[in-house]
């Protein structure tokens, strides 16, 4: 079982806040541990409802669920 001393950040979910955080505090030296529920990382913000995520790269709406 890891202890909360194992660890200087712990960063809470690795979308598009959580991802450069984690990598800018290991690149200062920080022993980083992200959690994250998701089986995948950098996902769209789950309340979000307005449309226009993928439109370029999927050439369709994506809403955030």
């Amino acid at each position: 079982m890891l202890k909360t001393k194992d660890w200087d950040v712990v960063v809470i979910k690795n979308g598009p806040a959580g991802l450069p955080a984690s990598v800018s505090a290991h690149d200062r030296g920080a022993r980083v541990a992200v959690v994250e529920r998701e089986s995948r990382s950098g996902g769209i913000l789950k309340q979000c409802i307005h449309d226009g995520f993928g439109f370029i790269r999927f050439k369709k709406n994506l809403t955030g669920p």
